[in-house]
Order: structure tokens, then sequence, then C-alpha cells
């Protein structure tokens, strides 16, 4: 159900907070040449906070926004994003970890319980499809009956038709489930995931490269440098995200793309501390089965690359979860639950 929910949250997002996607004003300005005075201005309004990315306006998410992270006493990381005007340079507000739909987020990747809810989650994954794969075997009904299991005949008692209505949706969302279950195991242990996937189809090469820059002792470089960079690289292209160095090793990364969708975007890394471009990778771009699989199936779980018609349908099939939960519980009880019941009660009564 939470990730139903999560398919529209940048639409819940606008309504429940719309002073952070109001229409912005168009800018004549190239916004590579104010970034720096509106990056020190979001540092001055929150010094505690070690901003990691920072995203660009597009078209459904037209404002600046800021990401980053406190951590506390306790060394748990406080996440936080401010959102900016990138016209005008005015701070429109700011959502938390405790801003309702990023705890839904939270609920459904990590149970909100940080690294060991994402691992409880990972096993769940796994169970997942471990039931996936057997309710297949399950519900096969023979080759001469096969098509009565995807039907529900509602004129049978209730037990039967709980019985085929749990059959029907398993196997006609079959695909689905199956889906789902393989990308979040992969989300959780990517690099399990791809190291037994690259015994089958070269896939190592097709996945975000680690690059490692050297430390630099004179400090990063003004972002709007990179940009420049990277446009240069890259004519056409437009920045849709910078990813800044939290380590010393780390590169800072820009990611372009030409028509402002991540799904194919290019990812340049430049070294912090020299300026210079240490790789290029492009996101989608594989010459293997293996390479193609890794991107369709963070588009396959989320449903979020193709409008608002699919992400409706993913949300509705998403209820297909719960909706098998309860129904497979009701099978559990009427075949063996409620005949322990019965036993217990008569035994009960005789003493």
């Amino acid at each position: 159900m939470s990730g139903s929910i999560n398919v529209f949250e940048d639409e819940l997002a606008r309504v429940v907070r719309p002073d952070l996607f109001r229409p912005v004003p168009p800018n004549d300005r190239d916004l590579s040449e104010h970034l720096q005075a509106i990056t020190t201005d979001v540092h001055r309004n929150f010094p505690e906070i070690q901003f990691t990315e920072i995203f660009f306006p597009i078209e459904s998410e037209p404002a600046l926004q800021f990401e980053g992270f406190h951590r506390t006493a306790e060394q748990k990381d406080e996440l936080l994003n401010v959102y900016v005007d990138p016209a005008t340079g005015q701070i429109l507000g700011t959502t938390d970890r405790f801003f309702w739909l990023s705890r839904i987020r939270d609920l459904h990747v990590r149970l909100l319980s940080g690294r060991t809810g994402l691992i409880v989650n990972g096993y769940g994954a796994v169970l997942l499809l471990i039931l996936a794969l057997t309710g297949v075997v399950v519900w096969w009904p023979g080759s001469l009956r096969w098509r009565r299991g995807f039907r529900v005949d509602f004129r049978r008692k209730w037990s039967r038709i709980n019985f085929e209505l749990h059959s029907a949706l398993g196997i006609w969302l079959f695909s689905f489930v199956l889906i789902w279950a393989v990308s979040a195991i992969y989300f959780v242990w990517p690099e399990a995931f791809v190291s037994l996937l690259d015994r089958f189809t070269p896939t190592r090469e097709s996945v975000h490269p680690t690059v490692v820059a050297s430390p630099s002792p004179n400090g990063l470089f003004p972002v709007e440098t990179f940009m420049i960079k990277a446009e240069a690289l890259k004519p056409g292209y437009r920045v849709l995200e910078v990813v800044l160095p939290s380590e010393k090793h780390d590169p800072l990364v820009v990611v372009v793309a030409p028509n402002g969708s991540f799904r194919r975007a290019t990812h340049l890394f430049f070294d912090p501390g020299t300026g210079s471009l240490l790789r290029t990778w492009q996101r989608g771009n594989a010459a293997t089965f293996g390479g193609a699989i890794l991107p369709w199936l963070a588009d396959l779980h989320f449903g979020e690359s193709w409008g608002w018609p699919i992400k409706t349908l993913w949300a509705v099939f998403g209820l297909v979860l719960p909706a098998l939960a309860v129904t497979g519980a009701v099978m559990y009880w009427n075949r063996f639950l409620a005949k322990k019941w019965r036993r217990l009660a008569r035994l009960n009564k005789f003493r």
C-alpha cells in the first residue's frame, strides 16, 4: 500500500506543499552565473547541513533543490531538502524526513528502521519471490482445466470465492509481483545482484562506475565551473543534477541530458580539485542484455517513467499485494487454523 502511495509522491507533494512547486517566473539570466550566490545563501541559512546533491529545475519540479543531511550525536543522518526559486534566489521552503510523504517512503524502503529495516525488507522481497514462484506451481489446475484458474465464480460459497480470487489475482498479476520482488532484491543488494547477473551476461560495465578522485588541498572549485565544463562537453544538453563529493576521494558528478529525463542521462565525473574530467558514463547505454536489464528494473518497479496512466495502473496493481495477503490469510484460516480452533474448542468443552 505504501508503494502505491509512493507512485504519486510528486503529485501529492504539489497538493500539500504548493509553495514548493509554484510556477517560477522565467529567468533570462543563466543560472550558473548566480548559483554561487544562491549556494552561499543556502549554506548561511542551514550551516549545520552537509549538502550532497543539487537538483536543477525541470518542468515537473520548477524549483532549485538542495539535498543534504545533518549527522546527529547518535550518528544518525537527519535528511533535509531545501527548495529555492531559481529566478530570485528566495528560499521557498524545506522538507525533512518527518514530512509525512517522506515517512511513507521511508516506511516502504526501510520500514522506518534505517539500514536494519532495509535488510529486513530485502529478505521480505526474497520471501515474496519464493511465494510467487511456488504460487504458480500450486495454482496449476492441470492441462484440461487451466483456463478455470483465471476466473472467479461468484456463485460459489464464500470460502471458494476467496480461494479463486487469490488464485486469479496471483496468476493475472504474477509478472508484476515477480518484477517488484526481483527489483527490490537488487535495490537492497546491488553488488551481489550484479555479480550474479554478470555470470550469465556481461553486466558490470553498465553499472554506475566507482570513480576515485585525488584529494585536493585547495578545496572545491565553484560548482558553476563544472556546469560550464559539462555543457561545453555536451552541447545541447542541460544540467539536471550535481552530486557533490562527501568524502575526500569522491568525484564531483554533473548529470546532463538533452530532454530533461534521467532515464538516459549522461554522468560526467570530475576531479573536484583540478577540474579535470575523469570519466563519462551514460545510464541505460548498454551493449549487453544484462546491462539493459538494470535500468529497466528501476523503471518497472516504480512505474514513473511513462506518465500518469501507467502510474495509475501501477498504483492499482500494487494493491494486489495486500489483497493476496488478506485472501491468503483467510485461506490459511479456512484450511488449518479453523480446524485446530474447533478441535481445541471441543477439548475445552469436555474438560
